[in-house]
């Protein structure tokens, strides 16, 4: 089952379905559905005739390819008239011509997609990562040899085209994308070179650029380009604005080796790295794949591969020549550009690869000057811009004259209302419905195909989060999209859930769209709501507004919409297009989120901005309500010497809950810029997951039962998780639930036919499924089951009722019973089900043998439960000669908050001990708070040499990385423990699990309340903490 499967699973190419859900059906008809859609059956020649000889088609279409592939005369200049100046430094060369190590090499291979689609070899990635114990040192040899060597065999190098059809019914040759099937061996070597040259692109690429360069984002170019034709329709400037969008003909099939060898030269690449760069694109040979079969193999001497990982990377390095010619143009007043506002900065044009859009100013000076610059790209890289395609955007007080003479001069039409760029509208129409309706058209072409049909459950919750939720991102980070258009998608994507097999018509929804939404800790599947995510997304263009994002596009925003201090309670202005009413709109919910992390305080206002994590709306109050507070920064506040807090003003301004949220507020050591944090995620960094969850968790649940968060970790097949999430929401369409609902048929059991088939009596109470339970070898009584309501059938199998302890053979028996006891759920379903729809006669005990048979199998095949590990115990160890532990730890309890620290030698001896109360906070603070003061501590020893343990993961990890925290609230004190570490001659922290920090876990416990730190000496030791040390002292003295 398991090889039939996968078989058809790696034929499908479906990559959205991420564990398998044993649909054989499904991926056969996926894989059916490719094959006829990438046939070629007949195809348009050049001279319009139609060809449907098979192998007059293969003659064709190699014909074709060969041409396009090969080399055409350029002209460029070795210098390229001083466009681009050398910005690769000596280091920077240095470091892109290393050697990979086998370790990276290893990283580039299991980073790659398992099933993507093999090369001439055959072998998918999943291959390498599988055998890896076995192939790993040769093919680590075979990379390392090419970077010392520079030269790649053929074999390795030689690729498959296939040829994906662009639209629907292609009949023309331009109809096809060829994307190329490497080898994965030379996929290995490409995708280290990108790795490489990552690094250094940002310094290289122009701002214009937004694809494939870290920190840029295609919705900011959408974004710009919206924003810019919003302006041609409302600013009135004389002479008017032009923009054109130009469509390169075969892009990367076009592109120059002699040109890019050029740039990457201009550049200051080493030529150690560009030869290899050059290797990797001159020593392909390519064989065309038309209908299954093979054509000769050629060689081309020009264009990149789709299907490179290196090709988008180089291609945007040739684009950034035109980016370059146009910036010069520029540069010298030649060009104007377009600006949003009158104040904001001026656009000449954005990129994302080969999508391109210029601006300029509608006369015939500047559209000569960038139609030359175009003209001398072209000539250099030998791309060709399609001027058919291409097209034209007139703004406002352009005459109708001056449009005929630019359209006459360019050689290209009025773009068509209905243009999309970057797969989203172009212009808004008046109906806005009508211009996002492609989403749902869409959606519903993906959801509605007769081959989803044969998904299960658990395959439709997969393809609804993986494919349905995600397909319009792209859009919904850009624009706000009608809430008409989001119904019907939510409409469409709860059909496909209750009904796939029907695409109209009514049906039966089981329960609300609304609960399926919650998420599944709160006893929902996790869907979303369209038009919350769409908000969720364009959260992150309201915050990047606030947060300061430094880019082309935000900087623009702020100028058009004049966005200064105090914008949250500013309202939007009445010309504001469509997207910034929406981000206008949710600054609201960016505020219960948004919060200054104190720094200096000098740009912080104390009543307007938000700056206390620890109250409502994170803005202290003052202590009098009736007085107008005083204007003041909180740099007033802050003792400057030694930065803390002033207490004074403190008591004198704010009221007790502030003072107390205040004083939690932790100052740097050293002096820093006051920074926004997003303080919703625990990292402090904005993702669109926190900003959902912001934005509508009132609407959940409050409270639900843990059960529903066990049971998605259950190690379980997610089908089995499925059918006990719908027995415990009661949402099975047993006899009595249709009759309830429907009011039809009979509300009797349809095996025993004497009670109601209510989901205890299906499961647990009808003699004929209780032969289930006992019938089996383990003999269980179903009644004897603590089970009264639906709920309790999810608690029987997250907490199966068997003896527990901490012990693996434990956990072991606890997980093969819930795996039982799920399994034995759906056998009674399924065969309640074949005796209900099928009429089958099958006796129960035939069931039995096949569900013993399954359970068994299903125990060795799980991954994790026929593991068995015999745990490690882990004491505490002595500290190298000459150097002091310190142990600490944190404790809450009811009323007050504990730290502990103790500190012993290399011998294991107790030198002191040191606890105290602190204000109350989470745990993450507390333990971060007990590092701090056991630093301070040691210094004040004089302590040279110290390593200092903790049991939180969290606050170590954040004290051993550079400048990642994994939660914000601890980063200014991770950061003042740094600066102190740098005090010490040595300095370490390490993690522990508690059993090692027994001694500091139970003086944070037990000690009596104290109003002061304590200190205690070896003398003067109580009695709970003697025992504990001894304990760990023992334990280390018969360890070595």
């Amino acid at each position: 089952m398991s090889r039939n499967e996968l078989m058809w699973r790696q034929k499908s190419r479906e990559t959205w379905l991420k564990d398998g859900d044993r649909n054989s059906k499904f991926f056969h008809i996926s894989a059916v559905l490719r094959r006829r859609k990438n046939s070629i059956d007949a195809i348009r020649g050049e001279d319009g005739i139609w060809i449907v000889n098979l192998s007059e088609i293969r003659d064709f279409v190699v014909g074709n390819f060969k041409h396009l592939f090969t080399e055409e005369v350029t002209a460029c200049p070795v210098e390229l008239e001083n466009l681009i100046h050398p910005c690769i430094s000596e280091a920077e060369n240095a470091q892109l011509c290393l050697t990979p190590t086998p370790n990276e090499i290893k990283e580039a291979v299991f980073n790659m997609q398992s099933l993507k689609s093999p090369g001439p070899d055959g072998l998918l990635p999943l291959f390498y990562k599988k055998y890896w114990h076995i192939v790993g040192h040769t093919v680590i040899k075979a990379v390392q040899n090419f970077f010392t060597s520079g030269k790649l065999l053929k074999q390795m190098n030689f690729s498959f085209i296939v040829l994906i059809p662009k639209i629907q019914n292609p009949s023309a040759i331009n109809h096809f994308r060829p994307i190329s099937l490497c080898n994965t061996t030379y996929k290995i070597i490409s995708k280290l070179l990108v790795d490489r040259l990552r690094g250094v692109l940002p310094d290289l690429i122009s701002p214009a650029q937004s694809t494939f360069i870290p920190g840029r984002w295609i919705a900011e170019n959408q974004l710009i380009v919206q924003e810019i034709l919003h302006s041609f329709k409302i600013r009135k400037v004389k002479g008017g604005f032009v923009a054109m969008k130009l469509d390169l003909q075969k892009a990367y099939d076009r592109v120059n080796w002699g040109f890019l060898r050029t740039v990457l030269t201009r550049f200051g690449f080493s030529d150690q790295f560009i030869g290899w760069i050059m290797e990797c694109i001159s020593s392909v040979s390519f064989s065309i794949l038309v209908n299954g079969g093979k054509s000769k193999d050629f060689k081309p001497s020009r264009g990149l591969r789709q299907g490179d990982p290196l090709s988008p990377y180089l291609f945007i390095i040739c684009q950034e020549v035109l980016s370059r010619l146009i910036d010069r143009e520029f540069s010298y007043g030649n060009i104007k550009g377009v600006k949003m506002n009158m104040a904001g900065p001026a656009f000449t044009h954005v990129m994302y690869a080969d999508d391109i859009m210029v601006f300029a100013k509608a006369n015939s000076r500047e559209v000569i000057v960038l139609n030359e610059c175009l003209d001398k790209y072209c000539a250099w890289s030998g791309q060709l811009i399609n001027r058919s395609k291409s097209g034209i955007i007139f703004s406002k007080m352009v005459c109708c004259a001056k449009r005929r003479e630019l359209k006459a001069l360019l050689a290209m039409k009025k773009i068509q209302p209905n243009a999309k760029y970057l797969g989203s509208p172009l212009f808004s129409s008046t109906s806005r419905i009508k211009d996002f309706k492609f989403l749902q058209d869409k959606l519903e072409s993906r959801l509605l195909g007769w081959r989803s049909k044969a998904l299960s459950w658990a395959g439709r919750a997969t393809l609804i989060k993986s494919v349905a939720l995600a397909l319009p991102s792209y859009t919904f980070a850009s624009f706000s999209i009608p809430v008409a258009i989001c119904e019907k998608m939510d409409a469409a994507i709860r059909r496909f859930w209750w009904n796939p097999s029907n695409d109209s018509g009514r049906y039966l929804a089981w329960k609300a769209w609304a609960d399926l939404c919650t998420p599944r800790a709160s006893g929902g599947l996790g869907f979303r709501k369209a038009k919350h995510n769409n908000d969720a997304l364009l959260s992150k263009l309201a915050w990047m507004i606030v947060s300061g994002r430094d880019s082309p596009c935000m900087n623009a925003l702020r100028s058009k919409y004049k966005v200064q201090h105090g914008w949250f309670n500013c309202d939007p202005p009445k010309n504001a297009s469509p997207t910034w009413r929406a981000i206008d709109r949710l600054k609201a919910n960016i505020s219960k989120g948004a919060c200054f992390l104190i720094g200096d305080g000098k740009s912080v206002d104390c009543w307007k901005d938000p700056w206390v994590p620890w109250i409502p709306g994170f803005l202290p109050k003052p202590k009098d309500p009736l007085v107008p507070p005083i204007p003041m920064l909180v740099s007033s506040l802050i003792n400057q010497e030694i930065p803390s807090w002033n207490m004074s003003l403190l008591q004198e301004h704010f009221d007790e809950e502030s003072m107390t949220a205040i004083c939690r507020i932790h100052l740097p050591f050293q002096s820093s810029r006051d920074k926004l944090c997003w303080i919703a995620d625990p990292k402090g960094v904005f993702t669109v997951k926190s900003a959902y969850k912001l934005n509508i968790s009132h609407t959940w649940p409050c409270n639900p039962d843990s059960c529903w968060k066990d049971l998605w970790k259950c190690k379980l097949h997610e089908r089995l998780k499925i059918l006990i999430w719908r027995i415990g929401c009661n949402i099975l369409p047993t006899n009595l639930n249709i009759f309830s609902r429907l009011s039809k048929g009979s509300p009797l059991c349809p095996l025993c036919g004497v009670e109601e088939e209510s989901i205890s009596h299906l499961f647990f109470k009808c003699k004929v499924t209780r032969m289930f339970w006992f019938g089996t070898s383990w003999g269980i009584r179903a009644e004897l089951l603590p089970v009264a309501t639906e709920l309790d059938v999810i608690k029987l199998v997250v907490n199966p009722p068997v003896p527990k302890s901490t012990s693996s053979a434990s956990r072991l028996v606890s997980s093969q019973t819930s795996v039982q006891i799920a399994l034995i759920l759906e056998a009674i379903w399924n065969f309640r089900n074949r005796h209900v729809h099928l009429n089958s006669l099958e006796c129960p005990l035939v069931s039995i043998k096949i569900l013993e048979h399954k359970i068994t199998e299903y125990w060795r095949a799980l991954p994790g439960l026929n593991v068995d590990t015999v745990p490690v115990k882990n004491l505490w160890s002595p500290p190298p000669p000459g150097c002091i532990k310190l142990n600490v730890d944190a404790a809450l309890l009811p009323f007050s908050t504990r730290i502990a620290t103790i500190a012993r030698d290399d011998n294991g001896l107790l030198i002191k001990a040191w606890a105290k109360s602190v204000v109350s906070c989470d745990p993450l603070l507390a333990e971060a708070s007990a590092i701090h003061w056991a630093i301070q501590l040691a210094k004040a020893e004089n302590w040279s040499n110290i390593i200092i343990e903790s049991d939180s993961q969290v606050c170590i990890n954040a004290l051993i990385s550079e400048n990642q925290y994994e939660d914000w609230s601890i980063a200014v004190i991770c950061d003042n423990v740094k600066c102190l570490a740098l005090e010490f001659n040595f300095c370490s922290f390490c993690w522990v699990n508690r059993e090692a920090n027994m001694v500091a876990h139970t003086l944070a416990k037990v000690v009596p309340p104290i109003l002061s730190p304590v200190l205690y000496f070896p003398k003067n030791l109580p009695a709970f903490l003697e025992e504990a040390w001894f304990r760990d002292f023992r334990c280390s003295i018969s360890s070595t």
